[in-house]
């Protein structure tokens, strides 16, 4: 059955250069939130460098998107660049108090507050830079991350390569202050410094595991995203009539020191999830995963819905099994998850696909770290298809390359990481700010 999404937008909505569906519904989407115009209660990129003043042989502090973990959402680096060498949108300076917030691909949920160390940073025009006006840092940066307003983000993005929010569109975005009282500010502050503060030091999950995987000699330890190239040369008479990225990515040369497989090498079955309108969710009965339920390489309970039982019967195929690994195929790529003990028997979209692995070659942890690296996720891109919204086949998913170590590696690796990520766990103040915030937004 074929579930369509049907609504009436005013003639004044549609911009001529946006049709994607995402974009057509954002102006009703938007409407969830009554509120306060962000623009009324922060300026937004109010300071600017002058680019005539930048010294060609000075070196500058400089910070792009790869200095943000989106894991949590914080500034981890800035770069050292001479002047010389700064990208043409290296346009704007950031003060501490400020928040940066990246207006591409807004799903990444790139947002961080700017913090003593890099006061003065010059940033490129790929953030928006947020100066909140008497307005609490915290709280607005803890809003601004919050999944209420990544979703309303997302449905404002507009472009079909590279979705991106406009700034006049952030400006609009209605904050609601109603239930806003000095002691839910005072509780934000604290819990932002502690947040900052326990996340100083800390690696986000992805570092945690490339490192691993460096460490026990699964790739060289010389490989980098700066030294490896994304140009590969083919003579023209070995093009074979195709122009797809795809059909030749497997032929560069790689850095493993181990046995490559496909994925479909090492799984003993692939299926796809039901699609199941909104209407059918319920607060309880049988859980329901989507996309957004896939969080740092599990299944979050924080907003999963759930549906009728009869479900579960409906569609054999879309049933989850203790150890099951979901890959997220539609809109964002790629993302990966394990089906632990408390989501056995539940169901999933069918925007996911779930690979049952042979646990006798791979262990499905060290599949679900490994996916989420650089390495996995560079392949789910260069593989992928579509305008408006990205997805990725099947067959596509089938051929991604994963080194395969002895399973004593595997289970040394999985091992570390658990170990280091449980010394990094902030789940319990994570959960604290999620339940502060969300008794603002009521």
């Amino acid at each position: 059955m074929l579930v369509v999404k049907m609504g009436a937008l005013p003639y004044n909505v549609l911009d001529v250069n946006e049709w994607p569906v995402t974009a057509l519904f954002a102006e009703e989407e938007i409407n969830v939130l009554d509120g306060t115009p962000l623009k009324e209660i922060a300026d937004f990129n109010p300071e600017g460098i002058n680019l005539d003043e930048i010294q060609s042989d000075m070196v500058y502090r400089y910070i792009d998107l790869t200095c943000i973990s989106s894991d949590v959402g914080l500034i981890t680096k800035f770069k050292n660049i001479k002047g010389e060498e700064l990208p043409a949108r290296a346009k704007l300076r950031v003060r501490e108090g400020d928040i940066l917030l990246s207006t591409v691909r807004p799903e990444r949920n790139l947002i961080a507050p700017v913090t003593k160390d890099f006061d003065g940073c010059i940033v490129n025009t790929s953030f928006a830079v947020i100066r909140p006006k008497e307005f609490s840092q915290a709280v607005l940066y803890f809003i601004l991350r919050n999944q209420t307003i990544k979703e309303l983000l997302n449905a404002k993005a507009k472009g079909t390569a590279v979705p991106t929010v406009k700034i006049k569109d952030l400006k609009e975005i209605e904050i609601p202050l109603e239930h806003l009282n000095e002691d839910n500010i005072d509780k934000s502050e604290k819990m932002f410094y502690q947040w900052v503060e326990n996340n100083r030091s800390v690696r986000t999950v992805k570092d945690i595991v490339e490192d691993q995987f460096i460490e026990n000699e699964i790739i060289s330890g010389s490989y980098t995203e700066q030294q490896k190239s994304n140009i590969i040369i083919f003579p023209y008479e070995n093009l074979k009539n195709r122009l797809d990225v795809a059909c030749y990515m497997d032929k560069q040369s790689q850095d493993w020191l181990v046995p490559v497989h496909s994925l479909s090498d090492i799984a003993k079955d692939f299926r796809s999830g039901i699609a199941i309108p909104a209407k059918e969710y319920k607060v309880e009965g049988l859980a329901y995963v989507r996309i957004k339920d896939m969080d740092k390489n599990k299944i979050s309970h924080e907003e999963l819905v759930y549906v009728d039982k009869h479900f579960k019967d409906k569609s054999p195929s879309s049933n989850l099994t203790l150890n099951d690994v979901l890959i997220s195929r539609v809109g964002t790529i790629g993302k990966a998850a394990l089906v632990d003990r408390s989501m056995d028997g539940s169901i999933v979209n069918q925007h996911i696909t779930i690979v049952r692995t042979d646990e006798k070659i791979i262990i499905p942890e060290y599949l679900v770290y490994y996916l989420n690296t650089r390495w996995a996720l560079e392949q789910f891109e260069q593989r992928s298809g579509g305008s408006a919204q990205r997805f990725i086949k099947l067959g596509d998913i089938k051929e991604i390359k994963v080194p395969l170590p002895s399973i004593n590696i595997q289970e040394e690796i999985v091992k570390r990481v658990n170990f280091e990520m449980k010394q990094n766990d902030n789940s319990s103040l994570e959960q604290e700010i999620n339940t502060l915030i969300k008794s603002i937004l009521v």
